[in-house]
């Protein structure tokens, strides 16, 4: 499991709030988000837990969690402010859907900070010839999807990975239903 990756560079999280169209709470609290945290255990000092909703468990079950491990904010969906009790110096950014939340940041980061992007999809074999345009591309300013990051969590998580603006990145697209791609290729806009 993902436990945290780094975003591309530091942001205030009242632009996180505007940038992804989310409701930022206890506006006094601003801190600077440099990673995102999608496992409470993962959360640190200027990271930003997004509490997503699982076929097993709710991340906003683990919000207090994430905040006495470090999480310097949270983005929560609006529809669990009713059952859920809120620390008034906890900064966060409600939203309709943290899925969709997280993937707008993730396209803000692509069109904000990356040059051209080759997105590799198929039914099979997308890792190794991401892996292999990587190794070949060596020694430029490349940013490839880590792992296997392409799906709806994946590829937002593979973008906010860089650390730095990139002149290409090489990222993995795959999909599990029908309908997946469209949102996929917002987030990767492939040149």
């Amino acid at each position: 499991m993902v436990r945290s990756k780094s975003l591309l560079i530091p942001t205030k999280l009242h632009r996180i709030a505007r940038d992804i169209a989310g409701t930022l709470l206890h506006p006094a609290h601003d801190p600077e988000i440099d990673s995102i945290a999608i496992d409470s255990r993962g959360a640190s000092p200027g990271s930003l837990f997004v509490a997503l909703k699982g076929q097993n468990t709710d991340g906003h079950r683990f919000l207090a969690d994430a905040f006495r491990n470090g999480a310097s904010a949270a983005m929560i969906a609006q529809n669990a402010l009713p059952q859920l009790t809120l620390d008034a110096g906890w900064p966060i950014v409600a939203v309709a859907d943290t899925l969709r939340g997280l993937q707008s940041l993730a396209r803000r980061q692509r069109h904000e900070f990356f040059g051209a992007v080759l997105a590799i999809t198929g039914s099979n074999g997308k890792t190794v010839v991401k892996d292999a345009l990587s190794a070949l591309l060596a020694g430029r300013k490349v940013l490839a999807s880590p792992g296997s990051y392409n799906s709806q969590l994946g590829l937002p998580l593979a973008v906010l990975s860089a650390e730095r603006a990139e002149e290409l990145a090489i990222l993995e697209v795959g999909i599990s239903a029908p309908g997946e791609m469209a949102a996929l290729e917002k987030i990767a806009a492939p040149d």
